[in-house]
């Protein structure tokens, strides 16, 4: 008989790792139509949280296959698997709405993360651009503005969020007749939207074009997923066009196209009669586009085996114009907040000769800011900080306790540039 001992037998039990911190926690809203077939576990309306893809197929949310009975033509898997490819051990609230009248899906799913969520993506097969009037003028922005209102909301209500915008862009015309895109009519998207960032283009693959054939409004597919993905990634100062951090090369992502150009259906009926290519765009072209305010896939020369986003802006050219920067605001916004809950309605001590604030509470109040801001900097969040509580506050008589804080960000290299030429020595 053998001699007697406590044995171990390792298990693996399939854990999904989870990020550290909430930095990470995410919303992608799938705007369907009403009349969508829906997986049996999930109606219109439904918000589920997901931590792999796996738990997607679970539900029912499949990968495109030609010949069968897709979820909305394997849009939803496409984009979540895209997401948990560049974010695998991310959180993921995603929510199927019916948004044709209104965007309080954005409310509601925030609601149901309990405001966690700090990143948005949203998908609708709604036309982000529709012809004006007069057939010589850019076409009109749609969807950003309305988005956008309803994101500030959510901020003045304390649940603020960065919404990542992928609408269709295959067609500017309300009623699918005119299948074609003008590069020169695309409007700017750039106007008082700092929360909204303006997604177009997305990967060439055999299998994205099937989804959009398929789709019969042949919506674009976009790159909402990926973009969302590295957002979540990304702490909430760098940008997701960091070219040694963020490549989004997969066997859908090497090749790049902008998901329009004419989307009529060839003799065959197997492929349109033409797509926008990224590499059929002159130099002077992608950066008109940029310019604009859109944040698309790039490629550089030099780096063939890379794909990259444009930019990380957001829908605006003020202080909040990258999506970094407003996270970077609305994590400080969010922390101070929670900081300072527990002294509202507390009481102040003043300086009984002049009935402002007392030197001590100037400083327990400009302490517990600092503390936060403290914390960022030291995590290479931002780059530097200022508090200020006045000592001129008669709060006898207001009640109203005022602190300014300000924050020095984190700069980026959106361009590099260098000199070059010959010398007659190295001196």
């Amino acid at each position: 008989m053998a001699i007697g001992t406590v044995s171990f037998i390792r298990k693996d039990g399939n854990l999904t790792p989870t990020s550290v911190g909430n930095d990470h926690i995410s919303g992608l809203i799938f705007n369907l139509p009403v009349e969508t077939q829906m997986p049996p576990s999930i109606k219109i309306g439904d918000v589920i949280q997901l931590f792999s893809v796996n738990e997607a197929i679970g539900l029912g949310i499949t990968e495109f296959e030609q010949e069968k009975n897709n979820f909305f033509y394997g849009i939803p898997y496409f984009h979540i698997s895209e997401f948990f490819r560049m974010k695998p051990d991310g959180s993921l609230y995603v929510m199927f709405a019916d948004c044709s009248k209104n965007w309080n899906a954005i409310k509601t799913i925030q609601s149901v993360a309990n405001g966690d969520i700090k990143q948005l993506g949203v998908w609708t097969s709604q036309n982000i651009w529709s012809t004006a009037s007069s057939s010589e003028d850019d076409y009109s922005l749609n969807l950003v503005s309305d988005i956008n209102t309803v994101a500030e909301e959510l901020a003045n209500e304390h649940r603020p969020l960065s919404v990542l915008l992928t609408g269709n862009a295959s067609s500017a015309d309300s009623t699918g007749a005119v299948k074609t895109i003008d590069l020169k009519k695309i409007p700017s998207c750039i106007g008082d939207f700092p929360r909204v960032t303006a997604l177009l283009g997305q990967g060439r693959s055999d299998l994205l074009r099937q989804m959009q054939i398929a789709n019969p409004k042949h919506s674009s597919i976009g790159c909402v997923g990926v973009a969302l993905g590295c957002v979540a990634e990304a702490k909430v100062c760098e940008s997701i066009a960091w070219v040694n951090q963020f490549n989004l090369t997969s066997k859908h992502m090497s090749d790049i196209e902008f998901g329009f150009g004419n989307i009529e259906l060839n003799d065959t009926g197997d492929d349109f009669i033409s797509m926008l290519q990224f590499e059929a765009l002159s130099p002077a072209q992608i950066d008109e586009i940029e310019e604009k305010g859109y944040v698309f896939p790039i490629k550089y020369a030099g780096r063939a085996n890379g794909t990259y986003f444009s930019k990380d802006r957001t829908c605006s050219d003020s202080d909040y114009r990258t999506i970094a920067r407003n996270r970077t605001i609305d994590k400080s916004r969010r922390a101070i907040r929670n900081a300072l809950l527990p002294y509202l309605n507390s009481p102040v001590l003043v300086n009984p000769k002049t009935g402002y604030l007392a030197e001590i509470e100037i400083k327990k109040y400009q302490n517990v800011v600092k503390n936060i801001l403290s914390t960022m900097e030291g995590n290479s969040e931002i780059s530097g900080y200022s508090v200020l509580v006045s000592s001129n506050q008669n709060i006898l008589l207001t009640d109203t306790l005022k602190i300014i804080y300000a924050i020095v960000p984190v700069g980026v290299t959106s361009k590099i540039i260098v000199e070059e030429g010959f010398a007659l020595t190295n001196a």
